[in-house]
């Protein structure tokens, strides 16, 4: 058995709503792990970071964008798309609508909506590499920016960077370094270079300081040449490249029904949801 935890409060409206009449209910829909939507059912949407949700006790979410569109509507779905510098949000609202006109029906017609809020990123605080020894984090300064306004600390798990008294990164890093070997210069073009030394050579770190979205890492072209030769044993320019070999690609005695394709027909199937089992098919 899995126990709940005490609810706690992380968001509250910020209007009355006492005072609208012919408001709906509040409707909310989870856009991603970070993200949610929300309407107040008098036509007001909303758009909420929420960060990792349920990784700290004390989080709350933060309204990032609300804005008046018309009508009371409530959310039937949103998504959350990214595409090169630009994040959007595009939500459907159903709405009920009086149909004036119409009097032999019930006088209402509902319609759909979709929104699309679009947010550009913001540049990257910092960026990194890594190899298999050490890493690299870049820093683009202010101009006036001197060697004395600059405070890092380095420590076994964790970094500590201040400029010009204040706090620029923090945190607990992914792994290990030695901290005794790990330096900081100033580079001619004004940018602030930190060097890593990795305590486990060879570990390839998926984030440098745990949970910091800030930053953007820059992968070395040798290092993607190195993955894709790694993983080129699994791939194949052609579907089945030799079916006659010791070891063909795969059993066709073994294939599932939904796995059998054919390249002169199509089908649509249905799925039972609880056994996943074929219910029904549909050739063409």
């Amino acid at each position: 058995d899995t126990a709940l935890g005490k609810p706690r409060e992380v968001f509250r409206l910020p209007t009355d709503l006492i005072a609208y009449d012919d408001r709906l209910c509040a409707s909310i829909h989870f856009t991603s792990s970070t993200w949610v939507t929300l309407s107040d059912g008098t036509g007001r949407l909303y758009l909420i970071g929420t960060g990792e949700r349920g990784n700290s006790p004390s989080e709350k979410w933060e309204i990032m964008f609300n804005e008046e569109l018309g009508n009371p509507f409530i959310i039937i779905h949103s998504i959350s798309l990214l595409k090169a510098e630009e994040h959007s949000i595009a939500t459907l609202l159903l709405r009920i609508e009086r149909e004036e006109l119409d009097m032999k029906g019930s006088g209402f017609y509902v319609s759909l909506e979709w929104v699309t809020i679009n947010k550009k990123n913001k540049e990257p605080l910092y960026y990194w590499q890594q190899t298999e020894d050490d890493l690299t984090v870049t820093v683009s300064l202010p101009e006036d920016c001197t060697k004395e306004d600059i405070q890092i600390q380095f420590l076994p798990d964790h970094v500590n960077v201040v400029l010009k008294g204040q706090r620029f990164l923090e945190g607990n890093l992914y792994s290990s370094i030695d901290h005794e070997s790990s330096t900081w210069i100033i580079k001619e073009n004004n940018s602030l270079e930190i060097s890593l030394i990795k305590k486990n050579e060879g570990l390839t770190w998926p984030e440098l300081v745990v949970g910091d979205k800030q930053g953007e890492f820059i992968r070395d072209s040798a290092q993607c040449a190195a993955i894709a030769e790694r993983l080129m044993h699994l791939t194949s320019d052609e579907l089945n490249p030799n079916p006659d070999k010791g070891k063909p690609p795969c059993n066709a005695q073994e294939l599932e029904e939904c796995d059998i394709f054919f390249e002169e027909s199509s089908s649509l199937c249905r799925f039972d949801g609880s056994t996943l089992k074929t219910t029904h098919v549909v050739s063409s």
